[in-house]
């Protein structure tokens, strides 16, 4: 037979095939995982540059936020001021106004309408010097006052009975 140098001959065959094959698959697989990472690296790219792109839009959509509060804030405080420029505008308009019809009057209105201011402020000074001598007079006064204010709360009363 010839099979005794057979199994030596499969054997240097396969060990010829063998390494050259084995090289073969590893380049491939070599291929195939840069063709993934490949892949994937692009994808890992896309990701990020999304997430960038949506961090920038809330960075812009904040600072817009935070001018339009300045603005907001800048226009409240202008027309708070000229609210305030008005009103004192208004006030000094009125103070002219009662100095002019003060200076328009005649000198006897000028002097009727200080005596009575006066006669006004000694009438009062009196009434308190009555009441600081004679104390019934202001317990009198009190007790006429509180009659008046029972009488108004009774009518009260009998209106909200009807």
């Amino acid at each position: 037979k010839n099979s005794r140098g057979r199994s030596a001959a499969f054997a240097a065959l396969i060990q010829a095939c063998e390494s050259p094959l084995e090289r073969a698959i590893a380049a491939a697989n070599e291929q195939q995982s840069i063709k993934a990472l490949a892949k994937l690296e692009a994808t890992l790219t896309d990701v990020l540059a999304n997430v960038a792109a949506d961090e920038r839009r809330e960075v812009e959509r904040a600072e817009r936020e935070a001018k339009n509060e300045q603005r907001r804030k800048r226009k409240q405080a202008a027309a708070e001021r000229a609210a305030a420029a008005a009103r004192a505008d208004e006030e000094a308009a009125a103070e002219e106004a009662s100095r002019a019809e003060e200076a328009a009057k005649p000198l006897g209105m000028k002097v009727v309408s200080g005596l009575g201011s006066m006669l006004t402020t000694f009438g009062v000074a009196a009434e308190a010097g009555l009441h600081a001598l004679d104390p019934r007079t202001a317990q009198a006064e009190a007790m006429e006052r509180a009659q008046e204010q029972a009488e108004a709360e009774a009518r009260v009363e009998r209106d909200a009975a009807l």
